[in-house]
């Protein structure tokens, strides 16, 4: 057996080195967290929290495959992005680049290859409302206006959304259904080593390089991996980069 890391391998453990990532995301059990202790832990100091099984409390956990949504919903026209567009490395559009078959676009994900286009913000619940009934607003949430507003994210291997935060500032519960994500978030207190593009809500720096974004080494975050199943509450203002 060859132990000698590839070009590759050495290449990405270069880059996490540069990455200063000291901070520890807390863990719950979702099954078990209360409203009350979810307000009282998380909500109000607006702290990131990884949880455990959260899809699998919902119908969505079991029932959301990909064989499932093409059959019921593969006919579907959706809108996707494509990442090597020059547009999306220094803009901050969110106009899609071109329409496909959602059947199609899954066999992307399925084929387990690299890709390069993703669906972003979706509204699928828009599309199909019979999807709240599987995923619904958790209890631990508070159940205000807008608990049945959901979107859809879905990528390919190596497909990334560059780092950014929320332009509406809003707190971002994101779960994991298919798949596992890597997930690199900073607190809004690190903003200032991030590169943001003046009077916007990007960075233009590429996490994918941080060598060449030196000021990355002095900013602090978190990362977290996201199995099937897990939700990560993202707190108002959190810059976050997912792969």
């Amino acid at each position: 057996m060859n132990l000698e890391a590839t070009i590759e391998e050495r290449e990405i453990l270069k880059n996490e080195s540069i990455l200063n990532l000291p901070l520890q995301c807390a863990v719950e059990d979702a099954s078990t967290l209360s409203l009350a202790e979810f307000n009282r832990k998380y909500f109000i100091l607006q702290k990131p929290v990884l949880l455990k099984g959260l899809a699998n409390m919902h119908p969505a956990g079991q029932k959301w495959t990909i064989d499932w949504f093409k059959q019921t919903m593969g006919n579907l026209d959706i809108k996707v992005f494509d990442n090597t567009r020059k547009q999306h490395v220094y803009s901050t559009t969110v106009q899609p680049d071109f329409s496909m078959k959602f059947e199609e676009f899954l066999d992307i994900i399925a084929s387990n290859e690299p890709s390069t286009v993703r669906m972003f913000r979706y509204d699928l619940y828009k599309q199909n409302p019979d999807l709240k009934k599987d995923f619904s607003c958790p209890h631990f949430f508070n159940q205000g206006p807008l608990k049945n507003l959901g979107f859809m994210f879905l990528g390919g291997k190596g497909t990334d959304v560059r780092l950014h935060y929320d332009v509406d500032y809003s707190n971002v519960l994101l779960t994991q259904i298919y798949g596992r994500k890597r997930v690199i978030l900073y607190p809004p207190d690190q903003s200032k080593f991030l590169y943001q593009v003046p009077f916007n809500t990007h960075s233009l720096a590429d996490l994918k390089y941080p060598e060449k974004w030196p000021g990355l080494k002095y900013a602090k975050g978190y990362e977290i991996i996201q199995e099937p199943g897990d939700g990560l509450f993202m707190p108002s203002g959190h810059w976050h980069y997912n792969t």
